[in-house]
């Protein structure tokens, strides 16, 4: 039997290691079904190893040195490989695409786009979530990964409401701004907190306006309001959101309030074709694109995990329903949440991590499991959805390693002359023989690539030389730190490119890079070694990274992904012997399904899972 249709569930950082600790321990049944009825194991990503170009390389079977999407990018238009799904698309097959990573706009009329899989700001997310404390909490991660702040209010006694609401104590109000960061006209709500008992305030009513009829919801503490819809205005223009409230915290004395505010989400504008978003929102119900990693950082995990069952639930739901309605042959989704988690609690686990605490270790070990454990009941609820024709596919982007040490390069390579900034703290152009820093290269500032470039083509290869002589003498006491140092047009076999650097490098695995000057304060370790610092580096202090060599691994963790395929004509309960490469699944699932293999792609078919 040939199939006909395909599942592919995206989990990013999904861990093999993880995976089979906690299927051993009964946690993952669905997952244990798949791995029994199909075949399984690590899947080396290509370089750089983080999120856009590695879903890309799982869409189109190509490295990004070939599909070009080497950074923070979601937009499909900058891909330059055929997509599986354009393939399937030009065979006449529908496509689904649920807020799958760079796939929106659609490529296709025979593909259907909701959002475009970034784990912040993504299409149709109007604004991030927040919560209101009383003072600021505040969590700075650096790096990629930015600040987590609370949105401070104060408690006053209530003064001229409407309609007012019987309290056993003086009720208190607190003013709530809705929208806090972009330039839409400010709306201002109410929180009035009262006693409906004589223990103290137990209660909170949050208003539009100074009239306890005006309410949107009413909460105790643990309690959700449902989704409230919203208007927000600028320029004249109106876009509909809807978010959810939920209360964290409050004491009898009001001395303690925590009131958290989901992502303000749009009700349109966020598919490809726009008139799908409104389908769904009506026989669906409102959308929250990510669970908020702000709850991670300042430990409110129960929240946390809540708002992940409703994320992965809704794409179930919706998958269910566009099945039923519109007749899908090809679902592609993705959910980030092991990411979130990863970055944010690793310290908790590994005993090598800066900040292990071993009597805390089966605490977090609970948090990690519920994770799994939700993403178990993801899969298994798109996989309820496959017949006997279906492919089903679980992959992952990467994994993760400990963040341990950070390497300040930007410091070395200013010291050996080779960096040179100005006044204001920019690399001078004028003077520095390095350009700029990509993921995993450096870029020189040759007259090949820049006009206003300084290197000429005699003197190129000798400063290439110079870059990779000081890389890889670069030591954390007796220990090389840089494993991997060479020409970026040596690079091919990495998946990487020229275009990715002049010079392409990768440091031993635990260690990150920060590619800005910092000044040698108590941060530093060792001369130029230094420990993770919210204030320095692409990674800043998130507790664990994927960068660096594809096949890294240190300690418990690893960079390699993970990848489950399971329907006709696959191999059943096989584990492979050896890693297969992210771009492999693409041209393996065309195979399976009988379409041509994606043009561009230089991933090879898995024979070894296939059956004779």
């Amino acid at each position: 039997m040939r199939a006909s249709k395909l599942i592919l569930i995206g989990i990013d950082s999904f861990l093999l290691d993880f995976v089979e600790k906690f299927v051993s321990k009964g946690f993952m049944p669905n997952i244990k079904q798949l791995m029994d009825t199909g075949s399984y194991g690590y899947a080396l990503p290509s370089m750089p190893t983080f999120t856009p170009p590695n879903w890309t390389t799982i869409a189109t079977g190509a490295d990004p040195s070939v599909h070009g999407i080497t950074g923070w990018i979601f937009d499909s238009r900058n891909c330059k490989a055929e997509h599986l799904w354009t393939v399937a698309a030009k065979a006449g097959k529908k496509s689904v695409l649920l807020r799958y990573p760079c796939s929106w706009p659609s490529t296709h009329e025979n593909v259907s786009a909701l959002g475009n899989g970034s784990p912040h700001h993504s299409i149709g997310v109007i604004e991030e979530a927040t919560a209101y404390t009383l003072g600021r909490i505040y969590r700075y991660s650096g790096g990629l990964h930015g600040t987590f702040e609370s949105t401070p209010v104060y408690f006053t006694s209530a003064q001229d409401w409407k309609n007012p609401i019987e309290s056993k104590f003086q009720p208190m109000e607190a003013e709530l701004k809705i929208i806090t960061e972009k330039n839409f006209e400010p709306i201002r709500w109410w929180a009035l907190a009262y006693a409906s008992s004589d223990v103290g305030y137990d209660r909170i009513l949050i208003a539009h306006s100074k009239d306890c009829l005006d309410s949107v919801c009413h909460l105790r503490i643990g309690e959700w309001s449902d989704f409230i819809k919203i208007d927000l205005r600028m320029e004249g223009k109106t876009s509909k959101g809807a978010f959810k409230f939920k209360l964290v915290e409050l004491s009898n004395d009001l001395s303690k309030f925590s009131l958290f505010r989901t992502q303000i989400h749009a009700l349109s504008d966020f598919t490809d074709p726009p008139n799908l978003g409104d389908e769904l929102i009506k026989n669906v119900g409102p959308y929250l694109d990510n669970p908020s990693r702000f709850c991670l950082a300042h430990g409110w995990y129960e929240t946390y995990f809540e708002e992940l069952k409703e994320h992965v639930n809704w794409l179930v739901k919706a998958a269910k329903y566009l099945k039923e309605n519109h007749g899908w042959d090809l679902l592609f989704t993705q959910c980030h949440s092991p990411d979130y988690v990863q970055h944010e609690c690793w310290a908790g686990i590994d005993p090598l991590a800066p900040g292990y605490e071993p009597e805390k270790e089966n605490e977090y070990w609970e948090i990690f499991s519920t994770d799994y454990k939700i993403m178990d009941e993801f899969i298994g609820g798109l996989k309820d959805l496959a017949d006997e024709e279906t492919i089903v596919v679980v992959v992952s982007d990467h994994g993760h390693i400990p963040n341990i040490r950070v390497i300040f390069l930007a410091n070395i390579l200013q010291d050996k002359g080779l960096l040179v900034y100005d006044e204001m703290g920019n690399i001078d152009i004028s003077k520095s023989l390095i350009r700029g820093f990509t993921h995993d290269g450096i870029l020189l500032n040759t007259k090949r690539r820049y006009k206003d470039g300084i290197i000429l083509e005699e003197d190129y290869l000798d400063i290439v030389d110079q870059v990779i002589n000081v890389l890889l003498s670069i030591r954390d006491g007796d220990r090389y730190v840089v494993n991997l140092a060479i020409k970026g047009s040596e690079a091919s076999a990495l998946g990487a490119s020229e275009a990715f650097g002049d010079v392409i490098f990768c440091p031993r695995p635990g260690y990150t890079l920060s590619t800005k000057p910092a000044e040698k304060l108590s941060l530093f370790k060792d001369g130029y070694i230094g420990l993770p610092d919210p204030r320095h580096g692409m990674w800043g202090g998130a507790e664990s990274t994927h960068n660096g060599l594809p096949s890294s691994r240190v300690s418990i963790g690893t960079n390699m992904a993970m990848f489950l395929i399971s329907g006709p004509k696959i191999k059943e309960g096989y584990r492979c012997e050896r890693p297969i490469w992210l771009k492999d699944i693409a041209p393996t699932i065309a195979y399976l399904m009988g379409l041509p293999t994606p043009k561009n792609a230089n991933g090879r078919i898995l024979n070894e899972i296939i059956e004779e």
